[in-house]
This record gives C-alpha cells, structure tokens and sequence, in this order.
C-alpha cells in the first residue's frame, strides 16, 4: 500500500477557522520496527483487508464520529466533536457534512458545512452563513482517504479480541520502534491505540487513542458498503439567498478549498 498522510488541516472563508477533514491526526514517533512476526504478519493481512473494503468499495452511507478530550496549553478542559456523514458513489461523486461542536475552558462554539461534488462540480457550502465556494473534482476514490488511518509500513501487532456494539472484532495496535532516541521511545511508550476491525466482514468500526495530554475515539456508525446510494443525493446548486465567495489562490494556482489528503 501507498503512504498516506493522516490529516488535513485547511482554513475556510466559510468559517475562518481551520477545518479538519478525514482520517485522525496521530503522532507515531518513527523508528526501526522489530522484527517482522507471524502475528504482526496476520495484522499487517487485517488492515490490508480493512482499507481494501473502502478503496474497492462502489458506494457507501454512513457517519464517522471524532470526539477529542485533552486540556489547552494553559489548563483550560477542551474537547470537540466532529460528526462527518458521508455518501459516496464511485468514482467520484460524494457528500460530506461536516458538523463541528468545540468547547474550550466551558465555551462552546460549533460550524455546520458541507462538500459535494456530482464528479461534475464541486461546492463547499455553509447552511448558517448562506455562503458557498466552488472547488476542483478529483478523479479517484476519495473514500477509501477517509479510512487512512495509519501509515501501514509502521506494523501492527495482533490483540486479544473484542466486541464493539455486540460485533467481534480484530484489535490492532502499532508497533512501537526498538531505536530511536531515549525520549522518542519514552513518548511512543505512553501513547496507546487500538484499532477495531469486523471480523466478518473487515468493515472499520473504531479507533481510540489515549496519551498524556487527551483522548481521542474515532467510530463509524450506521455504515453501509456496497448499497444502493441514488445519483441524486449529489446534486447541489446555489439556493436562492446564497453568496458566493471565492476561494484563495494556492501558490500553484488553484482554490485552497479544503481537498482530500495527497499520498
């Protein structure tokens, strides 16, 4: 499997805050990984398993839901929650709304925006402000970016099985580095993940994260692979009342509107 990026982090008219899409930021310390096990092997075959459903995948319904808990730089208690509800149609046609609820320090803050594209035209638009911006298609599975959790040349390591929501599942964690500097070990050792496959149909379920300095659960609710998914779902053109602002050229000459993560 290619490398891919874990996140992507832009900054929208639409709102004027920075805006997260896709998978989960993690930060995995690098380093040279252990030998090479038949448990780890068995792993490595799980997730491959896992980001094939989503990268042959013809369509797809359902919502991923991100809650993060830490404490800001100064103490304050921060958490956000964000709801991304996802339909997609290969090649390329999709819709993602993006429903965001911040809280920093007991103050609460939230946006509400969706991405939507026919694989003719693109807007990204906000329901609360009546604004919209036009973005440039991209002619590849998009779906399967959204389940790029990892980058898979770090390794697995195999976990006892559990159970999410009554379904049995495979557990995955990554493999901790065996070099690197003893700070760069120090700080992979305190950060924990799991990762939840269906056993029987290799579907993702959920993700959790815990460090020192916050939480974080990732999970798919309501998700259908490979249903009926109507062309219609991606039509979208301006309402009436709606403004269009245009998007900041990019150095290379194209809209900075958010886009899916490049490998």
């Amino acid at each position: 499997m290619s490398d891919r990026k874990f996140a992507v982090h832009r900054t929208t008219k639409l709102t004027g805050k920075p805006v997260i899409y896709f998978a989960s930021l993690l930060a995995i310390v690098s380093g040279t990984l252990a030998p090479v096990t038949a448990h780890a092997q068995a792993a490595a075959d799980i997730y491959k398993k896992m980001s094939d459903v989503y990268a042959y995948a013809k369509s797809f319904k359902g919502s991923i839901v991100r809650v993060d808990q830490g404490k800001t730089p100064d103490g304050k208690s921060a958490s956000q929650t964000v709801t991304m509800k996802i339909a997609f149609k290969a090649p390329n046609k999709y819709v993602v709304r993006n429903i965001k609820a911040i809280n920093v320090g007991g103050k609460s803050q939230s946006s509400d925006q969706t991405m939507i594209t026919d694989g003719k035209s693109l807007f990204m638009f906000s329901p609360e402000k009546k604004l919209y911006q036009r973005g440039q298609i991209q002619n590849e599975n998009m779906l399967a970016r959204f389940f790029a959790l990892l980058n898979p040349t770090n390794g697995f390591s195999l976990m006892p099985e559990s159970t999410v929501n009554g379904r049995a599942v495979f557990v995955l964690k990554p493999t901790l580095p065996v070099k690197g500097t003893p700070q760069e070990l120090a700080n992979a050792k305190k950060v924990k993940i799991n990762i939840m496959i269906d056993k029987q149909n290799y579907q993702f379920l959920k993700m959790t994260i815990s460090s020192p300095t916050g939480n974080l659960t990732q999970s798919v609710t309501e998700q259908v692979v490979n249903g009926t998914v109507s062309d219609s779902v991606f039509n979208w053109n301006p309402p009436a009342g709606y403004k269009e602002i245009k998007a900041p050229t990019a150095p290379s000459g194209g809209p900075s509107i958010p886009r899916a993560p490049g490998r």
